[in-house]
C-alpha cells in the first residue's frame, strides 16, 4: 500500500524545459534589473551558455546596478571558458574598483587556466595593468608565476609596478627570489620604499622552510 503525500505531485512533476536562449537574451535589455539578473543566471546555467559570453560582456560593460554586475561577474567566473576570462581580463581594466577587485578574485577562483592570459598582463603598455597582472598571479599562488615575477621586475622601468613584484614575490616567493629582489634595489638606489621593502622580503625569504 502507497501512502500519498501533499507533495507527491510536486515530487513527480518534470522539472521546467529550458527557454530557448535567445529568449532569455532578450531579458539581459529589461528595464526591470531583477529581471535582467534572473536572466544572467538562467544563461550561465543554459546548455548554450558559451555562445552567449560576447553578449554578456556586452551588458556588463553598460550595466549599472551592482547586484546585477555581480551576477555576469559570478557567470563568466563559472564558465571559465577561454572567452570568458577574456571578458574578465578585460575588465581589469575598468574604472570602477570594485568591478576590478571582483574580476581579479574571480581569475584568482579559476586559477591555472587563466594564469597565461593574466601572465601577458606583465607586458601589458599600460603599469595598472602590470599591476593587477602581478597581483592577481599572486593570489593564484599558480607555481610558474614566480619565474614570470621574477622576469619581469629584472626589466620594468616602473617603480610601482616593480613595487607590485616585490609585494607578489613576499606571498609566493622562494629563496631563489633574492639575488633578483637584491638586484632590483640596487636599480632604484634612490627610492626607501624599494629598499625597505627589498631587504623585508628577502629577510622572510631566507627564513622560509
Amino acid at each position: 500500500m502507497f501512502l500519498i503525500t501533499p507533495n507527491s505531485d510536486d515530487a513527480l512533476a518534470c522539472p521546467e524545459p529550458e527557454r530557448p536562449l535567445l529568449v532569455v537574451l532578450a531579458d539581459l535589455d529589461a528595464a526591470d534589473p531583477c529581471v535582467r539578473r534572473t536572466a544572467v543566471r538562467e544563461i550561465a546555467r543554459h546548455s548554450d551558455a558559451t555562445t552567449a559570453i560576447p553578449l554578456l560582456s556586452v551588458a556588463l560593460r553598460g550595466e549599472t546596478v551592482r547586484y546585477v554586475q555581480h551576477a555576469v561577474l559570478s557567470a563568466l567566473i563559472e564558465l571559465a571558458t577561454p572567452a570568458a576570462i577574456d571578458v574578465l581580463i578585460g575588465v581589469l581594466s575598468y574604472e570602477d574598483a570594485w568591478m576590478r577587485n571582483t574580476a581579479a578574485m574571480g581569475l584568482e577562483e579559476i586559477g591555472e587556466p587563466a594564469a597565461p592570459r593574466v601572465r601577458a598582463l606583465l607586458s601589458a603598455p599600460d603599469p595598472d595593468l602590470r599591476i593587477a597582472g602581478m597581483t592577481t598571479l599572486a593570489g593564484m599562488r599558480h607555481p610558474p608565476a614566480i619565474g614570470w615575477i621574477i622576469e619581469a621586475i629584472r626589466s620594468d622601468p616602473d617603480v610601482n609596478v616593480c613595487a607590485a613584484g616585490v609585494e607578489a614575490l613576499e606571498r609566493i616567493g622562494t629563496a631563489t627570489a633574492i639575488p633578483d629582489l637584491r638586484a632590483l634595489a640596487r636599480r632604484f638606489p634612490h627610492d626607501s620604499y624599494i629598499g625597505f621593502a627589498v631587504d623585508i622580503v628577502c629577510e622572510r625569504l631566507e627564513t622560509a622552510p
